[in-house]
C-alpha cells in the first residue's frame, strides 16, 4: 500500500483514506484518456530536497493539479510519503490545523521526509500564518511542501512572508502551452528526456 494520504475538503477530516495501487485519481485518468497530452515540464522545477518550500502558480485550468498528481504518481512508485490536500473549501487559516494533525500522525508512525502538497492555497485566508508557524517551530525541517495557486501575483507576494525560510524552495510558473508544444504533440514527436522524477531527484 501506499502511503499517499489524500484529503479533499473539511468534510474528509477523520476519513483519511491511503490510496492504494489499484486506485487511480480521476485528474490522472482523463489525462491518460486525453487525445492530446504532455507531461508539464514545470513540475520539473520543482525542490525534492528537504527542508523546500515551493511555490507552485499559473492561471486557473492551466493543469496544476494534475500536474503535481501525475507528478505524485511518479513519485509514489518510487516509495516516497506523500500528503495532497486541497484548501478549495476552508474558509480561514485556522482550518488547516489539518496538516498539524497529519504531521503528529506521521510522526506516531515513524514517517519521516514527506512531501506536502497544499492545493488551491489562495482561496484560505492568511494561509501563510498557518505554514509560517509550522515552519518556524522546526516540524517541517525534513519535508518538501509544495504551495499552489491560481493567484500569481497574490501567491508571489505571500512567498514574501517566508523571507529566508523557504530553505531550498523554488518558485515555478506553469503557462499555457505554445504553438510550437501542439505542433509537437500532434506530429506525436518527442524530444528525447529523461525520466522526469530522476530529473528532479538530481537535487536530493
Amino acid at each position: 500500500m501506499h502511503t499517499y494520504i489524500s484529503i479533499c475538503n473539511t468534510a474528509a477530516i477523520g476519513k483519511v483514506q491511503s490510496l492504494v495501487e489499484n486506485e487511480e485519481d480521476s485528474a490522472i485518468e482523463e489525462w491518460r484518456n486525453a487525445t492530446m497530452k504532455c507531461f508539464p515540464e514545470e513540475i520539473l522545477n520543482l525542490s525534492l530536497k528537504p527542508f523546500s518550500l515551493d511555490f507552485l502558480s499559473g492561471p486557473r485550468q492551466v493543469g496544476k493539479t494534475t500536474a503535481v498528481k501525475l507528478f505524485i504518481n511518479k513519485l509514489l512508485e518510487r516509495g516516497y510519503i506523500l500528503f495532497y490536500y486541497s484548501c478549495d473549501e476552508l474558509i480561514d487559516f485556522k482550518q488547516l490545523e489539518v496538516l498539524d494533525t497529519y504531521l503528529n500522525s506521521a510522526l506516531a508512525r515513524s514517517l519521516k521526509r514527506r512531501i506536502i502538497f497544499l492545493d488551491e492555497v489562495t482561496f484560505v485566508e492568511d494561509w501563510y500564518r498557518a505554514l509560517k508557524l509550522l515552519v518556524d517551530s522546526g516540524k517541517l525541517r525534513n519535508d518538501v511542501v509544495t504551495v499552489l495557486g491560481s493567484a500569481s501575483l497574490q501567491l508571489l507576494a505571500e512567498r514574501e512572508m517566508f523571507p529566508g525560510k523557504r530553505g531550498e524552495g523554488k518558485y515555478v510558473i506553469m503557462h499555457q502551452r505554445s504553438f510550437s508544444k501542439y505542433v509537437e504533440i500532434l506530429s506525436d514527436v518527442r524530444p528525447e528526456r529523461a525520466n522526469s522524477v530522476d530529473v528532479a531527484e538530481k537535487a536530493i
